[in-house]
């Protein structure tokens, strides 16, 4: 049944205090924020919600929760993201909405029996639901509900309501402190590089101009443009790292297009470096794009540093399943200790490893004496 007139809940009063929903919780008005998130700005997101779910169980001792929130952006590209906690069956996504629409005109409520309440919840008592509590939940821009699900009726009351709004209330005061203390630590370390690393290299791009001034052979002056510009790529580089960490929800991915000036980049007359793609990189997401573009830097400067090779080859192809990167050379080749070693590719190749599990992936370094090397990366 639904109560009339200052009733919050479903067959219940609303507590004392509680904020109505229609200032509380505006899951279905647009809000203008563009639609692309930052990608670990999401999974952060998608644990404070996982832990408040899991919390929400703990103190109401329900057989299942749900937190579900809406990030920004426009109207049909709101992003969705729901954590679930305990027994199955699991709050299926239409019963999830059922509460959505209520919280949105009534605040927060509970109902002992949603048998009795009608069709308003009809979808959750089809997921095997007899009594549930839901409160609005938001975290910065991201709006929308926390609820707690009990296989019985009238397990569910009144105080279970505040032990949501306090679930709630606790996330998002420690998402915010967490957000001030990685804001401080993305300053430090920017300060840092900018301190450490910018004023040397700018320096080193300076000592070259003025090496370059003093010598008229043709050759060396070639040598000092050549070394000129990669300082200057290491300094554009520092540059973008400073501002993605400053402002990682601006920061852009690399563009595919730059493979090609990778490869022009490696490839000397000692050298030569091929690049061939058996898939749009366009079509791929930023965050794989952006793996592709770093893992073959990465090879392709171990391959120049340590392989002596002649030819190296970067390619990209589609498997079932997935994406292959493989960069090979036909270089020294790796010993077989000397490939577990630490201090082999230095903490390129454990970064490279890391940035390719980050996404889902795997790393394979394959080598034999004598023979080349083969840095493989299957990506999801």
């Amino acid at each position: 049944m639904l109560l009339g007139g200052s009733a919050g809940a479903l067959g219940a009063r609303k507590p004392s205090g509680a904020v109505r929903h229609g200032a509380a919780l505006g899951v279905l008005r647009p809000i203008a924020f563009p639609p692309k998130h930052n990608e670990r700005d999401v999974e952060a997101t998608r644990a404070t919600l996982r832990h408040a779910a899991a919390e929400a169980r703990r103190v109401t001792d329900a057989d299942r929760t749900v937190g579900m929130l809406l990030l920004p952006g426009t109207t049909g590209h709101r992003t969705l993201l729901v954590e679930r906690e305990g027994r199955k069956p699991v709050l299926p996504g239409i019963a999830i909405r059922a509460l959505l629409r209520l919280l949105r005109f009534r605040g927060p409520f509970f109902s002992p029996d949603v048998r009795r309440e009608g069709p308003s919840l009809a979808a959750v008592a089809r997921a095997g639901a007899r009594a549930v509590a839901a409160v609005p939940f938001r975290l910065q821009e991201a709006e929308g509900c926390l609820a707690a699900v009990s296989d019985a009726p009238r397990r569910l009351d009144e105080k279970d309501i505040d032990r949501l709004q306090d679930v709630v209330q606790g996330a998002s005061v420690s998402a915010a402190i967490a957000e001030e203390v990685l804001t401080a630590e993305r300053r430090r370390i920017a300060r840092h590089l900018h301190d450490a690393f910018g004023q040397t290299l700018t320096s080193i791009v300076f000592a070259i101009d003025g090496l370059e001034t003093t010598r008229s052979d043709g050759k060396k002056q070639s040598l000092t443009r050549a070394a000129r510009s990669s300082a200057m790529q290491a300094v554009r580089e520092l540059r973008g790292v400073i501002d993605s960490i400053l402002e990682p929800e601006t920061r852009t991915v690399e563009d595919p297009g730059t493979m090609t000036e990778l490869i022009r980049h490696f490839a000397h007359p000692g050298m030569a470096v091929r690049f061939t793609s058996g898939c749009k990189l366009a079509s791929l997401s930023p965050g794989t794009r952006d793996c592709i573009y770093q893992v073959a830097r990465e090879a392709l400067l171990n391959v120049q540093r340590h392989s002596g090779a002649k030819e190296a080859e970067v390619m990209v192809v589609r498997r079932a399943g997935g994406i292959e990167l493989v960069i090979s050379d036909n270089g020294a080749g790796i010993r077989g200790e000397e490939a577990r070693q630490p201090t082999w590719g230095g903490f390129g190749l454990r970064f490279m490893k890391e940035r390719v599990e980050e996404i889902g992936g795997s790393l394979v370094l394959q080598s034999v004496p004598g023979h080349g090397t083969r840095v493989i990366a299957r990506l999801p």
